[in-house]
């Protein structure tokens, strides 16, 4: 009868086993599953991220093309004002006498540039 006693508890032992076996069987499908998901997303989420990064640097230039843009219409401004003030001061100068113009020098100072010098040690 021992023998039989010992079959029975092989039996209850295999058959723990086997569900044991399927319980974990059907944990890691679901791991599997969840991990799918979770790379599914992280590709999307990495993709949004690209093409966030791309519409700001697209965005970036534009502003940077407008401000350069923006800097030389300043600068041909600025240039035709003085340009017209200097005329008109010329007109001014022209209704003088001769005797009474003390000097003809350009009215606009030239800024020499600089380069900054370093010391060596």
């Amino acid at each position: 009868m021992s023998w039989l006693k010992d079959a029975a508890d092989i039996v209850r032992s295999v058959a723990t086993l086997t569900k044991d076996v399927e319980r974990t069987t059907a944990e890691i499908k679901d791991l599997r599953r969840d991990l799918k998901e979770l790379s599914l997303g992280l590709n999307e989420l990495m993709s949004q991220l690209k093409h966030e990064k791309e519409k700001n640097a697209i965005l970036l230039d534009s502003f940077s093309r407008e401000i350069a843009h923006i800097k030389e219409g300043n600068a041909a401004k600025f240039e035709v004002l003085t340009t017209v003030l200097d005329q008109r001061l010329d007109g001014l100068e022209n209704r003088f006498e001769p005797a009474q113009v003390q000097r003809k020098q350009p009215r606009r100072r030239v800024i020499p540039v600089t380069t900054s010098t370093k010391t060596k040690n």
